[in-house]
């Protein structure tokens, strides 16, 4: 991704809806994305920089 100015906000994509029923994967993914809301609605570059593995 290329470098953003100061002070600017890069926007990705909207996410697009899940279906929890409509299988394991898609579960994971919603259940991911409740977890990041109740995190605050961190920005994915900002979970990844925060985030030790």
């Amino acid at each position: 991704m290329g470098a953003v100015a100061e002070g600017a906000v890069a926007v990705g994509r909207a996410e697009k809806p899940l279906d929890p029923a409509s299988g394991p994967v898609q579960r994971f993914a919603h259940e991911l994305r409740l977890l990041r809301e109740k995190a605050g609605s961190p920005t994915y570059h900002r979970s990844r920089a925060t985030s030790t593995v």
